[in-house]
């Protein structure tokens, strides 16, 4: 684990920093637009990855599953798009 936290970016620490002085959970939420930008920048840090959730505690089924549709169609193909034209450029 160690070896593996060495290695992160310095743009993920840097965030990770950010985050920590910012009182409350760090919860990405927003607009399909917002959250685009929050993923780009994210993927941009290095990770390898993130854990989505769309239902939190007693949320209603309707409400998450209405936030997994728009994830699917809004915001992953943007995603999906801006890494592949990263890759190629």
């Amino acid at each position: 684990m160690q070896t593996y936290r060495a290695a992160q970016s310095s743009a993920f620490e840097a965030m990770v920093a950010k985050a920590s002085k910012q009182p409350g959970l760090p919860v990405l939420c927003g607009s399909p637009e917002s959250m685009i930008e929050d993923f780009t920048s994210l993927a941009k840090t290095g990770i390898g990855g993130v854990i989505v959730r769309f239902r939190s505690g007693p949320m209603p089924a309707a409400f998450s599953s209405r936030a997994l549709k728009l994830f699917m169609s809004e915001i992953a193909p943007q995603i999906r798009a801006t890494q592949l034209a990263d890759a190629v450029s």
